[in-house]
């Protein structure tokens, strides 16, 4: 199962990855249009930006865009930038 965040997470680049190459759009937008609350997903866009896979931009034309094709990022990508998957690093 997936948690909220990483469905959130999801949702969110699903959304950028519908827009045109290179277009930014504010973390309201986002918000709008993927039904997440816009304080939980400014949080997820934060950790999404820190792995590299977002951009974002201030200023009047800023906002958020993906750091690089959609088709060279995975959903294990998104899963490990927001809720990274536990590794077994010992004999059970």
């Amino acid at each position: 199962m997936l948690s909220q965040t990483i469905e959130y997470a999801l949702r969110a680049m699903t959304h950028l990855a519908t827009l045109a190459p290179g277009m930014s759009v504010s973390s309201s937008v986002i918000a709008q249009h993927t039904q997440v609350p816009q304080g939980y997903l400014s949080k997820v866009l934060r950790d999404l930006v820190v792995a590299d896979l977002v951009r974002s931009q201030r200023g009047p034309n800023g906002g958020f865009t993906l750091a690089r094709s959609a088709a060279d990022i995975s959903i294990y990508d998104v899963v490990n930038a927001v809720d990274p998957m536990q590794r077994i690093t010992e004999c059970p």
